[in-house]
């Protein structure tokens, strides 16, 4: 044999392995790399080299090459944990994360007074979605290191999509002790803060965040979220577009600008759907080249899986108008209803949605695309959308069109904008014919877009409170992102055309007055004895507010929906003003269809002059607080059964079309 070369005798040597080690752990991979395979092209079997290789080629980010490098080591290295620990990051780098979980659990086998695989581990099962297990792990980890500042922000995380906000905030809060700097940690406690309603100190975190990292787009969308909610659309607008500037694959992000461009008082028709047009160049197109060749039966008449995809399967507006919906769809033996729900909240309306499904998935956690191959592998025959644009939404999957037939329908009003939603159920008021060019759907026409179930037990209308007041009070109970300054504008018009009025309107979630909005009425010279502030907390306490209200004036451009509905309820009429846009189409659809045109104005000038002029008729608001809730109750917007059977039947309609081999079209 021959004598080894003087460079075969240093692989032995301690200084070898103690450079490779110091080249690995000051970043220096590059040169860790060229020293591993020097040091293996002499002795292959070299376990230290093999795995300083192997993690050195991960962190260039050839992951492919590292997980071959992985598979292949020596065999000795099966009992090292920091082996396993390593393989499993590059696993779960590269998307592999259930064997990646197979090697955390491995390593934390055979080295278990560490905490890295445990906390690696706990991460892995947030990414897959198991939140209880992956509490249970990050929990290990504290015990051993109490002020671990990643785990106390993983775990603040699970609490926070729970809803343990107070727990959450206990994690974040140690958490700050050592990342007070880190951008995400600042931007996640933000969120906590917003649904505390602190928004002062919400507001604080998110411009911290943009400042700890400027290139972080997501407290820019948080922001947004939160100055849009103080009626500051123009400046969330802006906010937005910035996001998507560093990020344009944040598909929530133009979602909630499609939602806050169609708030604004200047947004014309053509822009909104342009948005909405680019929404799809950007996500679905380039999906198109996978849509799958559907091998649905193509019987017309056989029974139908239909599937209802949603994130506010819970207590949520939408209960108004879903839950009677499904209590008739419930009722066809044709049908066969699913359910994937993509909230995270469950509680006694979820159980009510549970009872009326044949069959529930909880997809909240699940990937746009596993979502839309559980769809497939249910062979959903109607796939329905029932959030559109709004939050929680799931167009992501719909655009992988996993289901021959998708229509959106009730949580969103207007276009998605993709070409693979095929149908918008929608009514003669909402969307004539007139409206059919800002959609990229074909109508789908009932006798109304949905009805609404009012509030049980019932609360009796009373008599026109300025009878017995002698003040008149006009009424807006919408969110506050729903106004704007030029509504005010119009408002404090009113009120000065009615010198002895007074407005109600809601305040800010948790009972805090919205400054701004009261700022607005100043500068219009409206005063603040002559502004009401309220906090409904439960529909009930919203309800009874309306003893209060002489009349209630609808929010421009985008109005009020279930607000006009539980006025009605109550006698209490809502002047609103017909547009162009399909969410200033909502009050005048709601107002043609229990039968008083007279409330709906043509334009702003119009507006202002119906609502002074009712001030000076109090016998026609009188008679309308007793005839109101019977016509709201006779017409197309309760009839549940009548209107839910329509609905079938133009699913049906729509179903024959793609049976023989038909394109989608208008269905009357």
């Amino acid at each position: 044999m021959r004598a080894p070369s003087s460079l075969e005798l240093q692989v032995t040597s301690t200084a070898d392995l103690a450079m490779l080690e110091e080249l690995f752990h000051r970043g220096a991979h590059a040169q860790s790399e060229a020293l591993a395979r020097e040091l293996l092209s002499i002795d292959p079997q070299l376990p230290f080299a093999a795995k300083v290789l192997a993690a050195s080629v991960a962190a260039r980010g050839a992951l492919a090459e590292a997980i071959t490098l992985y598979r292949n080591a020596p065999v000795t290295l099966q009992e090292d944990w920091q082996f396993h620990n390593n393989f499993g990051n590059t696993l779960k780098a590269a998307g592999q994360r259930d064997e990646a979980a197979v090697h955390y659990r491995r390593a934390i086998a055979l080295h278990g007074s560490s905490i890295e695989p445990f906390y690696n581990l706990g991460v892995t099962m947030i990414e897959t979605g198991n939140l209880h297990e992956a509490e249970r792990w990050l929990r290990h980890v504290l015990r051993v290191d109490p002020a671990h500042g990643l785990t106390h922000t993983n775990l603040g995380n699970i609490l926070n999509a729970h809803g343990h906000l107070r727990q959450a905030e206990m994690h974040y809060q140690c958490a700050m002790l050592t990342m007070s700097a880190d951008a995400r940690l600042l931007n996640n406690y933000g969120q906590l803060l917003n649904k505390l309603h602190r928004f002062a100190q919400a507001e604080a975190f998110y411009r911290e965040s943009i400042t700890r990292d400027e290139c972080f787009p997501h407290p820019y969308v948080n922001l947004a979220e939160l100055v849009a909610g103080h009626g500051l659309v123009e400046e969330a607008e802006t906010l937005l577009r910035h996001a998507l500037s560093l990020d344009a694959n944040l598909a929530k992000a133009h979602s909630n600008l499609l939602f806050v461009m169609a708030l604004r008082d200047t947004c014309q028709p053509t822009a909104l759907l342009a948005e909405h047009m680019a929404f799809a160049a950007r996500f679905e197109a380039p999906l198109k080249v996978h849509w799958p060749q559907h091998t649905n039966t193509r019987e017309p008449e056989r029974t139908l899986r239909v599937g209802f995809v949603s994130g506010d399967l819970s207590d949520h507006p939408i209960a108004r108008y879903l839950l009677p919906a499904l209590r008739q769809l419930a009722r066809h033996a044709d049908l066969d209803l699913y359910a994937y729900s993509s909230g995270m909240k469950n509680d006694a309306y979820t159980v009510q949605y549970r009872a009326l499904m044949c069959h529930w998935h909880d997809t909240a956690l699940m990937p746009d695309d596993e979502l839309a191959r559980l769809i497939m592998a249910d062979r959903i025959d109607v796939l329905i959308d029932l959030s559109g644009h709004s939050g929680d939404n799931r167009l992501l999957t719909f655009a992988r069109r996993p289901a021959p037939v998708q229509v959106s329908w009730m949580g969103y009003v207007g276009t998605t904008g993709l070409e693979a939603m095929d149908y918008f159920a929608g009514d003669e008021h909402l969307t004539p014919s007139s409206m059919r060019a800002q959609f990229r759907e074909k109508i789908l026409y009932l006798p109304a877009t949905t009805t609404f179930q009012p509030h049980e037990p019932a609360i009796a209308p009373n008599v026109l409170p300025v009878l017995a007041s002698g003040v008149f009070t006009f009424c807006c109970l919408a969110r506050i992102n729903k106004l704007n300054r030029s509504t005010v504008v119009w408002w404090s018009r009113i009120l000065h055309g009615a010198p002895t009025s007074r407005m109600m309107l809601a305040a800010l979630p948790g009972g805090t007055e919205p400054e701004r909005v009261r700022a607005w009425f100043a500068e219009q010279g409206i005063g603040a004895d002559r502004l009401v502030f309220t906090h409904a907390r439960t529909v009930e306490e919203q309800l009874r507010l309306h003893h209060q209200a002489d009349l209630c004036l609808d929010t421009f451009p985008y109005n009020g929906a279930t607000t006009i509905s539980h006025a009605l309820c109550m006698g209490v009429p809502t002047l609103t003003q017909r547009g162009t846009l399909p969410g200033s189409m909502l009050g005048a659809s709601i107002n043609a269809h229990v039968g008083i045109p007279d409330l709906i104005a043509a334009d702003a000038e119009d507006y202002v002059r119906k609502a002074i002029a009712f001030t000076h008729d109090l016998p026609a608001l009188a008679s309308l607080r007793r005839e109101l809730p019977g016509q709201f109750a006779s017409s197309a917007l309760q009839q549940h059964e009548f209107v839910t059977d329509t609905l079938v039947s133009r699913l049906r309609a729509a179903w024959r079309r793609w049976c023989h081999g038909l394109p989608p079209d208008h269905l009357r």
